[in-house]
C-alpha cells in the first residue's frame, strides 16, 4: 500500500481525502518513521477505542490523569471531575457566556472584516478557561499560546514521558520546545498554590484543590487536571466556532433555515462535532 503522510500540513488542513485513501487501501496503515500505526476503518477503529486492555490510555494523552489513563483510577478522576460540568454549572454560566458573546459580536460587527478564528473563536473560550481556573484576564491572551504548547510537547510519544522524569529528577528540560512545556506546568503550580492560600480562584481550581486538601488528588494528579483544561476548554471550543462558521458560509440555504428556526441550532452544532469533528485522532498505546 502506498504510503500516506497523515501528519503533513496539507492533511491537517483537509485530512478527509488521505483518510478514504486509507479507507480504499487498507484501514490500517503503519508509519514506520513515527512508529504509530493508523487504524482508518469504523469497525477496527471501534475495536481499537473498546479493548482497553489491548490498547491502552496509558501515556498515551497530554497528561497521564485523565486522557492518559485506564481502569479503575482513570475512572476514580472522572467522577471527582464530574460536578464541574453538570447541567447546574453549566446553567450558572450561560448568561456570562452570552455576555461575552455579544461584546465580541457588537467590537466585530462595528470592522469592515475581521480574522473569524483570532478575533472571535479563540479568544471566547481562552476567556471560559481563565474562569475554570481562576486565571487573571491579563492571562487570556496566553491560553492559545499554551494550548499548542502543551499539545505540541507531547509530540513524539513516548519521547516526551522520557524528558518529563529526565525533568523531574534533575530540574532541567533538555529541549526547548519540552521546556515550554515546563513552563506552563510550572506557571500552574505557582497559581493552583496561589489559589490554595486563598488567592482568586475558579470553580475547576477551587474542585481540583479541595479533592487535593482532601488526599483525593495527588500533586502531579491536579497539575495533570490544570493543564488538560488548557487545551481541552479552548482547542477543541475554537475548532468548533471555526469549522461551523466555515460550514455555514458554504451554504446559504443552511444559514436561512437556522436563521429563521432557531430550534434548529443545537442539533446543527452536534451535527458539526460529528461532520467536522475539533479532535481528528485518538492515540491508544498497544500493550501487546
Amino acid at each position: 500500500a502506498q504510503m500516506i503522510d497523515l501528519e503533513s500540513d496539507q492533511v491537517t488542513q483537509n485530512p478527509y481525502p488521505a483518510y478514504e485513501a486509507l479507507r480504499q487501501q487498507c484501514n490500517v496503515m503503519l508509519d514506520r518513521r513515527r512508529r504509530i500505526c493508523f487504524v482508518g476503518g469504523h469497525e477496527a477503529a471501534a475495536n481499537v477505542l473498546r479493548d482497553g486492555d489491548l490498547y491502552s490510555n496509558k501515556n498515551a494523552g497530554v497528561e497521564q490523569t485523565v486522557m492518559g489513563n485506564n481502569g479503575p483510577s482513570h475512572a476514580r478522576i472522572r467522577k471527582l471531575l464530574t460536578p464541574a460540568f453538570n447541567a447546574a454549572q453549566m446553567s450558572a454560566l450561560e448568561s456570562r457566556i452570552s455576555a461575552l458573546v455579544d461584546q465580541f459580536i457588537n467590537r466585530l460587527a462595528s470592522q469592515k472584516t475581521c480574522d473569524l478564528m483570532s478575533e472571535f473563536a479563540v479568544p471566547i473560550p481562552a476567556n471560559v478557561t481563565t474562569w475554570m481556573l481562576g486565571l487573571k484576564e491579563r492571562h487570556v491572551t496566553d491560553i492559545d499560546r499554551w494550548s499548542k504548547t502543551i499539545m505540541n510537547g507531547w509530540n513524539g510519544l513516548p519521547f516526551a514521558r522520557l524528558q518529563l522524569a529526565f525533568y523531574k529528577l534533575t530540574g532541567w528540560a533538555p529541549l526547548i520546545r519540552f521546556f515550554g512545556l515546563v513552563k506552563v506546568r510550572n506557571f500552574l503550580k505557582e497559581h493552583v498554590d496561589h489559589v490554595g492560600d486563598g488567592g482568586a480562584n475558579g470553580w475547576i481550581a477551587d474542585l481540583i484543590i479541595k479533592h487535593w486538601k482532601q488526599g483525593e488528588l495527588s500533586d502531579d494528579e491536579m497539575l495533570d487536571i490544570a493543564m488538560l483544561m488548557i487545551p481541552s476548554g479552548s482547542e477543541t471550543t475554537a475548532n468548533l466556532i471555526g469549522n461551523a462558521a466555515l460550514i455555514l458560509a458554504r451554504d446559504r440555504d443552511l444559514q436561512s433555515r437556522i436563521r429563521s428556526d432557531e430550534q434548529l441550532l443545537k442539533p446543527f452544532i452536534e451535527e458539526v462535532l460529528r461532520f467536522e469533528s475539533p479532535v481528528q485522532r485518538r492515540i491508544r498505546m498497544a500493550t501487546a
